[in-house]
This record gives structure tokens, C-alpha cells and sequence, in this order.
């Protein structure tokens, strides 16, 4: 029986949809959402700081990446 690849699993998921990250303007939120999209993910930026996720968003879109701001 051949063992899966979890690995290469998740990385076709992240690419195929569009991950919400609530908190992903700063710690353990922002290093996911930065990693999902270094991957070639989709994420909608969900947090209650308004200005860091509007930087986060910016600073992402301006490094083609596909981000979008969730107010």
C-alpha cells in the first residue's frame, strides 16, 4: 500500500480554496497567513485591528499575493 504524501495533500488544498484567518494581522495569525500565501493560497485577512491588517493586506497584494481585507 502506498503512503500518502499529507504534505503535498495540503498544499493542493490551500492552492484550490480560499482560507479565512481570523487574527492574521499579528503572531501565530500572521506567520500562517504569510505562509498560505508563500504557498500559493488564497486568504481573506480577518482582525480586530484594523490598521494591521491593512498593512498586512497591503504589504501582501503589493507581493502579488492574493489577499483580500475582511472589515
Amino acid at each position: 500500500m502506498k503512503k500518502t504524501n499529507w504534505k503535498s495533500v495540503l498544499l493542493y488544498i490551500i492552492r484550490i480554496v480560499e482560507l479565512v484567518i481570523t487574527g492574521a494581522a499579528g503572531g501565530i495569525g500572521e506567520a500562517t497567513t504569510r505562509r498560505i500565501v508563500s504557498e500559493g493560497g488564497k486568504v481573506v485577512i480577518a482582525d480586530h485591528s484594523k490598521e494591521k491588517a491593512e498593512q498586512l493586506a497591503a504589504e501582501l497584494t503589493h507581493a502579488d499575493y492574493r489577499a483580500l481585507l475582511c472589515q
